[in-house]
């Protein structure tokens, strides 16, 4: 059976590097045991929003380095003629922040999920969680 692909949030990838307290902790393990055997997509904008976040929260230099590591292995996905199609589409279409258009539009560019604790801001695009981790279907 195929791996399911899915695009990491920023949040998740924050979450997963750098906990910053208990609930960073519990939410750091839950993401990175159900995503570690996923094949996980990272957009450009979340990289700009990552480092963005190491600055402000004054990141470890060994979360950093642990971060930068994964990264280097990810896939990830630039911002293409198709990406930015997308993104003017949902961009005129959706109340949504500019980055997360970005990230709506490089998900749906890949025809993948987005996996993201931030559902508030992405709930009519991201997949839906279960305590199994069972991803519902993305919404278009």
């Amino acid at each position: 059976m195929k791996p399911k692909q899915v695009l990491i949030d920023t949040c998740v990838l924050s979450y997963i590097f750098s906990p910053r307290d208990k609930k960073g902790k519990e939410k750091s393990d839950y993401y990175w045991r159900n995503i570690k055997d996923l094949v996980g997509w990272i957009s450009i904008i979340t990289i700009g929003e990552i480092y963005a976040w190491i600055e402000k929260e004054k990141w470890k230099d060994e979360e950093i380095k642990r971060l930068q590591t994964f990264l280097n292995n990810a896939n990830l996905i630039k911002i293409d003629d198709d990406v930015a199609k997308i993104y003017g589409e949902i961009l005129i279409r959706d109340k949504i922040t500019y980055n997360d258009a970005w990230i709506v539009a490089c998900s749906k560019s890949k025809n993948i999920k987005i996996v993201t604790d931030n559902q508030k801001d992405f709930k009519q695009y991201c997949c839906s969680f279960d305590e199994d981790w069972t991803l519902g279907q993305q919404i278009d």
